[in-house]
């Protein structure tokens, strides 16, 4: 493992300055945007980098590279912060409403909402109440909770898969050597990188710009530059019914190609077309040629849709199974991965003061898995415990070791959706007081989806922390690989995570207070919680009852795909080639657009570097991703930034 440095200090007086910023200045525009519209600004993380690592600049004293990583990782979890005390009254809202009784939800929980003071509150519009107590304090601990369990496995699994397995984390490392450049601006790395980003603000006017102001994206007559999905199912639904293929466009989706190695995305192309071309012929009804396991296909179907639905019948349960064998399998062929990265814990905490003590990641972990199956137990008692602990602990675990891994082959990593739902419906619970304690903060912020070929698609994003807890510590330890690159202290790194958690949600909380004081929630003075609030509601309750079928998790695709993926573990584990299962995980779920770009994205990344030499082609290529990442966002972020705040009026008096 490479030594901790602790000489440059990471977390100084600006860095602190800069999260301030975020919480104090940025957070309430954002809340008031939520509340008129529903809609969110994406702010590029890389444009607030450039903002202040050129203000520091010219003030004639340079950010360092550690402070610089410090204020990229927890910009934007300082603003999106802003939408957690926005929940607990939307909540309130759901409990007064009378649409999830339409779908059979009668009572709500005194723990998620306080129903026994409803009336009260609407009326004060407080949240120093007493009924609010209990609510907030369950919302509050299992973030807490889920907060103290990520950075715990997260550095689990940084063990693994860094430290031992070494894999390289393409897009984490692309933007660790970015923040180098940046600090150090050595004069060819900083050309190539401005190079880029200029490459990438020219193809972001032409192909996003100028269209989404004359008509739209994907259907304005001016949009010189492609940019989107491309369906071409069509063409090969007469020879293959059911069959998708499609290409994304965007130029960014095939740069992102440069950066993953070309073994993994051929396997991941090869399960992706296997999938989404040949095997969504063998799931459509019989009367189209297959075994009837996807009854709503039809011919002409869109190709998003058709991903999504032919997921949520079919894949999603293959995914859960074969990743399963993916995660766990090499671990228990290679023990001895495992006993290397837990006495290496051991061994580094002895030799570097900076780290924390070996055992503290396995006492905090346990801890707060152990305390959110007490919490939900005295919750919701009638719900299995013996879940609970298996799932909490264990499916944590699988959860953060997929996505840790994923991460370290693949550019976009790789998680499974639904995990807490799946295991919710196969514990045979029929009460709905556990759906509640699922989506404890249900859309905790809105997010902007800019893969839509017409334009701009504003909805509100999962739900991350809930009960049962499942925890996901694959970004930590990406962000853990960065810290290794830039020498900053893992220390301070989780200094930070906690400061920017307590000081994000404490302006939440006041934020909320003085929106909600000036005027009720929902009202004529933020029109999106009069209509789009409804809508919300009326999709959740819809969602919970759509889960009771059964559709999305099939227990026989899970142990089918289960033992194909054991086959196909063992097999490569024995041909040492360790990365293969999860490239295939990683294949299932990632779109067929996005791969075949990728793919040919990495074929023209190998093809430069047959012709500048390989030294040259690997130093360059994570600044032109990064580069062109940073252009481009930089015009999308003040285009989308323009519009919404162009919409954005207090009440008016007419």
């Amino acid at each position: 493992m490479e030594k901790e440095y602790v000489s440059e200090r990471a977390l100084t007086g600006r860095v602190l300055l800069a999260i301030l910023f975020g919480c104090v200045i940025i957070q309430p525009g954002l809340m008031y945007l939520y509340l008129v519209s529903g809609w969110a600004l994406p702010l590029s993380t890389w444009l607030v980098i450039l903002l202040w690592t050129e203000l520091s600049r010219l003030l004639g004293n340079p950010m360092k590279k550690q402070e610089i990583f410090i204020i990229m990782s927890f910009q934007w979890t300082a603003i999106s912060g802003a939408w957690l005390f926005l929940n607990p009254i939307r909540n309130l809202y759901f409990a007064q409403s009378g649409i999830p009784r339409s779908f059979g939800i009668i009572e709500i929980p005194w723990w998620w909402a306080p129903i026994n003071g409803l009336e009260k509150i609407s009326a004060t519009r407080t949240f120093f109440d007493p009924a609010w107590i209990f609510p907030l304090f369950v919302m509050l601990l299992v973030f807490t909770l889920e907060l103290i369990a990520s950075i715990s496995v997260g550095y689990l699994a940084y063990q693994i898969f860094v430290v031992e397995q070494k894999l390289e984390f393409p897009s984490q490392s692309a933007s660790a050597i970015t923040i180098v450049t940046l600090a150090e601006r050595e004069t060819k790395r900083m050309r190539v990188l401005t190079t880029a980003a200029l490459v990438g603000m020219i193809y972001a006017i032409f192909s996003f710009l100028i269209p989404y102001f004359t008509g739209g994206i994907g259907s304005s007559p001016l949009q010189f530059l492609p940019r989107g999905w491309r369906d071409i199912t069509y063409l090969i639904e007469p020879l293959i019914p059911g069959g998708i293929m499609g290409l994304d466009t965007t130029l960014f989706t095939f740069i992102t190609g440069f950066i993953v190695p070309l073994p993994v995305l051929i396997l991941m192309l090869i399960t992706s077309l296997g999938i989404y071309l040949i095997g969504n012929h063998f799931i459509i009804p019989k009367e189209y040629g297959g075994f009837g396991l996807w009854p709503e296909w039809r011919p002409g179907m869109p190709m998003l849709l058709a991903i999504s639905r032919s997921q949520l019948y079919v894949w999603i349960s293959v995914a859960i199974g074969f990743s399963l064998a993916a995660v766990f399998i090499p671990l228990l062929l290679r023990p001895k991965i495992v006993i290397r990265a837990f006495s290496g814990l051991k061994k580094i905490s002895e030799k570097e003061r900076s780290l924390i003590p070996w055992w503290t990641p396995l006492i905090t972990f346990f801890g707060a898995t152990l305390t959110s199956v007490i919490l939900t137990h005295f919750l919701i008692p009638g719900f299995p415990i013996w879940i609970l602990l298996l799932f909490s602990i264990g499916f944590s675990f699988f959860a953060s070791f997929l996505s840790a891994s994923a991460s370290g082959i693949t550019f976009g990593g790789m998680s499974i959706p639904y995990l807490r739902e799946s295991i919710i419906y196969f514990s045979g619970y029929k009460n709905l007081d556990i759906w509640f304690a699922n989506y404890i903060t249900w859309g905790t912020s809105p997010y902007l989806n800019l893969q839509q070929i017409g334009g701009l698609a504003w909805v509100a994003s999962p739900p991350m922390a809930g009960l049962p807890l499942i925890v996901d510590g694959g970004g930590i330890t990406g962000a853990f690989k960065m810290a290794d690159i830039v020498k900053c202290s893992k220390r301070e790194y989780i200094l930070a995570v906690l400061i920017v958690s307590i000081l994000g949600w404490s302006m939440s909380f006041i934020y909320s207070s003085i929106f909600w004081n000036v005027a009720s929630i929902p009202s004529s003075a933020y029109p999106y919680t009069v209509t789009g609030w409804a809508t919300e509601v009326i999709e959740r309750s819809r969602w919970v009852n759509w889960l009771w079928t059964g559709i999305l998790f099939n227990s026989n695709y899970i142990s089918i795909s289960f033992l194909i993926g054991v086959i196909i573990t063992v097999i490569c584990n024995f041909a040492n080639i360790a990365y293969a299962p999860i490239a295939i995980a990683t294949g299932i779920l990632t779109p067929m657009p996005v791969v075949i770009s990728q793919f040919l994205g990495c074929l023209i990344g190998n093809f430069i570097k047959a012709k500048i030499g390989q030294t040259q082609w690997l130093s360059y290529r994570p600044l032109i991703v990064i580069g062109f990442i940073i252009g481009d966002g930089v015009i999308l972020t003040l285009t989308v930034a323009t519009t919404l705040i162009s919409k954005a009026q207090w009440v008016l008096p007419y």
